[in-house]
């Protein structure tokens, strides 16, 4: 995943974003997590998560 990457919230514990599409904005580094995360803008809420990486669980890259 990189920044501009489309992604889609497949399964989880928030039912409310299965199926929304996203687009990472931001790229960091997260100290609580250490390792590289991504903020995603998601187009249904139009908020911000942030901490998702390329293999967290619910998270389908979709384009790079």
């Amino acid at each position: 995943m990189q920044v501009g990457s489309l992604v889609m919230y497949t399964k989880g514990d928030n039912k409310s974003l299965i199926g929304s599409l996203g687009i990472a904005i931001e790229e960091y580094f997260c100290d609580d997590l250490e390792k590289i995360c991504f903020r995603i803008l998601w187009f249904n809420t139009n908020r911000i998560g942030k901490g998702w990486s390329a293999n967290c669980w619910g998270m389908e890259v979709l384009c790079e």
